[in-house]
């Protein structure tokens, strides 16, 4: 799926129009999308799904994949004893004008609401417990 714009320009998913990706998505997952809960950031558009899953889509360059790596869902999924949503599943495909690739990964639901923002503006509170590895 190609975006409107041109190969060399700055991509944001907030402003370009992401149908026919949901849709691309929806196909290749056998799914739905539920549009009202969509959540567009510059690089990625997530949503709720059917399954009550959430998926999350990335568009990155080709000149970024190597030095930024991709399996970051993958590598998370392999973590025991930490609390964190299930990868269910996962797929990718080039962008038809050559100049990025898409993933779209599929995880389980969280139960608490998303926190909004990397950057913590005061102590969680979080307990001194940690939890074992179970490996």
């Amino acid at each position: 799926m190609t975006l409107s714009v041109s190969s060399g320009a700055a991509v944001d998913l907030r402003v370009e129009p992401v149908e026919g990706i949901l849709e691309r998505v929806e196909k290749s997952l056998q799914m739905r999308l539920d549009r009202g809960t969509v959540v567009r950031k510059r690089r990625s558009v997530g949503a709720r799904s059917d399954r009550q899953s959430w998926v999350r889509i990335e568009r990155r360059g080709l000149d970024r994949i190597g030095t930024q790596g991709w399996n970051g869902t993958e590598c998370a999924a392999a973590l025991d004893g930490i609390a964190k949503p299930a990868w269910c599943a996962a797929f990718a495909w080039w962008d038809e004008s050559g100049t990025a690739m898409w993933r779209a990964d599929e995880t389980s639901l969280l139960p608490g609401a998303p926190v909004g923002s990397s950057v913590l503006a005061a102590d969680p509170q979080l307990p001194e417990k940690r939890v074992p590895n179970r490996r």
